[in-house]
């Protein structure tokens, strides 16, 4: 466990260092396990994010890129934003050497990856719909129209692709067999893949109970500076275009929707069942994050809009 500091010692010069200040806050209110004491640190958090924008030294922005959350249209903005030379898209990495050519970089990454300190934001989506949606995505690199796409994957890779077609995705006994015959080292991960995201390195992925998983998931979300929630996505981005103080967030588009002939039916009831199997961890993740966004969203956006209406006045001043 690291050596505890005061806080009268820290001198923020980064995200990094207004997170731990927000941490060292809430480790010492911690004895204190209650709603209003959650509520005081999330609004602490909100209040420390906002002086380092003020400080203008988030000059780095991450995106941890969770497949299937609404991603690319969130990439699509920021471009619009900021420009394509100062966006990467797609990253293997999220790292300062590739902050030092670009401003904005996402990547399907974990979390456990991402060594620098940045501005780290994520998007996360309805459970049931993100596998459904991830596994559609897989499929459709069996059409012979992007048999070419396909071949330029790994072969391992390309068998697990391959086999997806031989799965019944109208069938929930099909999908069901399917997942339990994945082995835990697939390269292609689909299960509670939101949360394993927010947990492991890496090559580092090791098997755990959802409720263990997501434990691990929710306690490291305080390393974001912001969660959004896809089905929310044009008012998600509102606030966060206005946290990182980048004005009106663009006209959001919705890009990259599954291209795969064949259909999960999440509103099947047998299919719906099935795949809440899989997606347990992420399920207790989107629901904290809920949770979370109804309790507090309102009051930290309130605090955000006093807060840049008091910032213009002085500014100009």
């Amino acid at each position: 466990m690291p050596t505890p500091v005061c806080a009268t010692e820290l001198k923020p010069s980064s995200f990094e260092d207004y997170r731990i200040l927000t941490d060292f806050a809430i480790l010492t209110f911690s004895g204190w396990a209650n709603a209003a004491v959650q509520k005081f640190a999330s609004t602490l958090r909100t209040l420390l994010i906002f002086l380092n924008m003020l400080d203008n030294t988030i000059g780095k922005i991450a995106f941890l890129h969770i497949p299937k959350t609404a991603g690319v249209s969130v990439i699509d903005a920021f471009v619009q934003r900021l420009g394509a030379e100062s966006c990467q898209a797609f990253s293997s990495e999220i790292s300062e050497d590739v902050f030092s050519k670009k401003t904005f970089v996402s990547g399907h990454v974990y979390l456990g990856d991402i060594q620098c300190d940045p501005f780290i934001f994520t998007f996360v989506r309805n459970p049931l719909e993100q596998i459904a949606s991830h596994l559609m995505w897989v499929d459709h690199y069996n059409q012979p129209e992007y048999e070419i796409e396909l071949n330029g994957f790994p072969e391992k890779i390309r068998q697990e692709i391959r086999r997806v077609a031989s799965v019944d995705l109208s069938s929930a006994k099909s999908i069901d067999k399917y997942f339990e015959s994945r082995s835990h080292d697939s390269e292609i991960r689909l299960i509670n893949l939101q949360s394993e995201l927010l947990v492991f390195k890496r090559g580092h992925v090791t098997e755990m109970t959802h409720r263990d998983l997501a434990s691990k998931a929710i306690n490291n979300l305080n390393r974001f500076g912001f969660v959004g929630i896809s089905e929310d996505l044009s008012a998600e981005m509102k606030t966060l275009f206005e946290m990182l103080n980048l004005g009106a967030s663009p006209v959001i588009s919705h890009l990259n929707s599954s291209p795969s002939s064949r259909k999960v039916d999440t509103s099947v009831h047998d299919i719906q069942r099935t795949l809440l199997k899989y997606v347990q961890a992420d399920l207790r993740l989107y629901e904290h994050v809920m949770a979370e966004k109804k309790s507090s969203l309102k009051t930290n956006r309130n605090i955000f809009s006093i807060m840049q209406s008091f910032a213009r006045k002085y500014t100009r001043a």
